[in-house]
Parts: C-alpha cells; sequence; structure tokens
C-alpha cells in the first residue's frame, strides 16, 4: 500500500492508525519495522506493507522502546512513552510534570509543577546559586552538582596536631621525643608540614593512604636547633623523635575521623602510645596496622612573617578562619 506522510495538521489527526498524546501527535509502529530515509515500515495484516514517513522539514523520531514515533524539528528527540505523554524535546531537556500538572519539555532534572520548570535550587542570574552547607558546587554551565569527597589537606601546608588532653603535640629536647604536653623552654609545639615527597611538592592533595611525610619547621627553644626535621620512624616502643635524615622519616597517613578530626597512623604499620601517659609520646605498631591517633588538625602559616597571613581571618565579629583551610579568601595586600 502507498506510504502515508505524517504530520501534524488536523486532517491527519484523524487518521485511524494515530495514537493520541497531550503535546504531540505519535503514531504505533508494527512489529519487525524497517526504518530508513525518514520513514518507517513493516509488514501489516493481510501481508500488506504498511508504514508513514514524515515530510521533509521534520525527522522521523522513534521512541526509546521503537513502539511509537513521530515527525519532530531537527534537533529534537521524542521523549516519554504511551503511560505519560509524548513530546518533542530539544538536546540536554526531558519530557517533565505529572497527570495532575501536565507535561512539558524541562532541562534535563528539573521538575515541572503547572507554570514554570525548576530544579529546586535558587537561582542567581539564572544561574543556580549553591550554598556551601548544601556539600554542592556550581558547574560552569550553571548546575548544582554534589562536592566531591575530600580531606581537606594539602602538602606544603602547615598544621598544628591538638591532643585529647587539650594539648599539642610537640618535641621536648631533654627527653628526644614528640609528646603532648604544656609549652616551655625546653619544648615548643610543633608546627607540621605535610609532604609526599622530599621535596614537598605543594599543592598535592592528601588521602587516606597515601605515603606522608611530616616535617618539624619549629626548632628547640632557645636555640633553634632541629628545626625543619622530619618525625623518625621510631617503632616498637621507641618513642618518636626527629631526624634530618629523610631514609630515617616516619612514613605516616592520615584519615578523616568523626567530630572534625584527622586520626593519624603510619602508611603500613598502625601508631599509638608508647605507654599510659597523661602526656602521650607516640610509636609506630609493627605488628598491628589499624591503630591511629585522633588530633585536631588546624591550619597554620609556615611562616609568621608572610604577608598573606594578613588574610586568614574573615571579616565580622567571628574571626576564625576554617580550622583545616585558611587560604581561599580574597587578599588585598
Amino acid at each position: 500500500m502507498k506510504l502515508l506522510r505524517l504530520s501534524l495538521l488536523t486532517t491527519i489527526f484523524n487518521s485511524p492508525f494515530q495514537v493520541y498524546a497531550i503535546n504531540v501527535a505519535v503514531r504505533r509502529i508494527g512489529d519487525s519495522a524497517v526504518i530508513k530515509d525518514n520513514k518507517v515500515t513493516w509488514i501489516g495484516e493481510g501481508g500488506f506493507e504498511d508504514g508513514f514517513s514524515c515530510p521533509d522539514s521534520h525527522v522521523l523520531n522513534p521512541s526509546a522502546d521503537k513502539a511509537f514515533a513521530s515527525c519532530c524539528l531537527p534537533g529534537q528527540t521524542l521523549k516519554e512513552s504511551s503511560t505519560t505523554a509524548f513530546d518533542c524535546c530539544a538536546e540536554g531537556h526531558d519530557l517533565a510534570g505529572s497527570e495532575a500538572t501536565g507535561y512539558i519539555c524541562c532541562p534535563t532534572g528539573h521538575t515541572y509543577d503547572g507554570n514554570v520548570c525548576s530544579n529546586g535550587k535558587p537561582l542567581v542570574d539564572n544561574k543556580c546559586a549553591c550554598t556551601k552547607d548544601q556539600n554542592q558546587n556550581v558547574t560552569t554551565e550553571g548546575c548544582c552538582e554534589p562536592e566531591e569527597c575530600s580531606s581537606g589537606l594539602k602538602t606544603g601546608k602547615c598544621y598544628t596536631f591538638l591532643e585529647k588532653n587539650g594539648e599539642l603535640l610537640g618535641y621536648t629536647r631533654t627527653g628526644g621525643y614528640y609528646n603532648s604536653a604544656p609549652d616551655s623552654r625546653d619544648r615548643i609545639f610543633g608546627k607540621f608540614q605535610l609532604c609526599r615527597d622530599r621535596t614537598c611538592n605543594p599543592g598535592r592533595p592528601i588521602n587516606p593512604g597515601d605515603e606522608l611525610y611530616i616535617k618539624d619547621l619549629h626548632g628547640t627553644p632557645m636555640d633553634g636547633a632541629d628545626a625543619g626535621q622530619w618525625m623518625n620512624n621510631a617503632a616498637d616502643g621507641g618513642h618518636i623523635g626527629k631526624t634530618p635524615d629523610f631514609a630515617r622519616a616516619g612514613r605516616f597517613a592520615i584519615t578523616k575521623w568523626p567530630c572534625a578530626k584527622y586520626c593519624i597512623t603510619g602508611a603500613e604499620f598502625g601508631l599509638g602510645p608508647v605507654c599510659p601517659a597523661n602526656q602521650p609520646a607516640l610509636t609506630f605498631y609493627t605488628r598491628s596496622s589499624e591503630p591511629c591517633v585522633p588530633f585536631e588538625l588546624t591550619e597554620v602559616p609556615c611562616t609568621v612573617r608572610g604577608i598573606t597571613n594578613n588574610c586568614i581571618w574573615r571579616n565580622g565579629k567571628d574571626q576564625c578562619c576554617d580550622k583545616i583551610d585558611c587560604s581561599e579568601r580574597e587578599c588585598h595586600k
């Protein structure tokens, strides 16, 4: 039989072969249909060839299940199914809505309330405005996306380590090891620079499982000795101290921990207290890989004389910057 030409004209709407949808006319496709050159054909009842084609101004678009087809404008795609509605939507759009609100083409991921398309987020200059507490980022296309989880730590930055006893981890010259205790003329808290290698290339992310080396930029009070040395690899009861020899540097690792803390362990071995004490010291556990020591980390300037230190406070009453990352501030020097 002669191919039927499908259009959106009223005369064609009256065809008994058409299925009516809310937004665009479609027609059911027969079994084992062949789509070629903007037309579809199949063998119908009685062995007759059946089918239809679209005008040159439109493009034949089958539904995703190949059960229906419609004539859409170039660049459009037939969306949805016979259980909802059909429409020809532009690239980057899907059919949104419900039986109660009606259906319309909206940007992918948006909903339709019967009046407007919306993604449920506030818009600023027609772009999605995502707040930091939503843990979302605004992409270059102006869309909200979940923020990628990260440790918040980077190489080359400096931190203090606060123990659960309320004291900062630091090096005591008398004992020659690190512990969490009050400062004195013989001991000062550590200013620890986190490194992934000997040269401590800055800006590299630090993730759980990464091998980490810790450099203490502080030297012993009064004479400044031992500044810029590595926390060492003392293990199995030996007190972790410091060393200028990178070959003897401790191989650490760090992970986020509940209650805004970080737990420090070894890249291969566990880490824990040497013995029960009010001012605990540290050692690697070579026979146990999981132990770690929770600390509260606060980012501090690596040098107390850097002009960028002017930028680490927020404006306003609360001038305490984020404890982990104080660098993302616009600085007017």
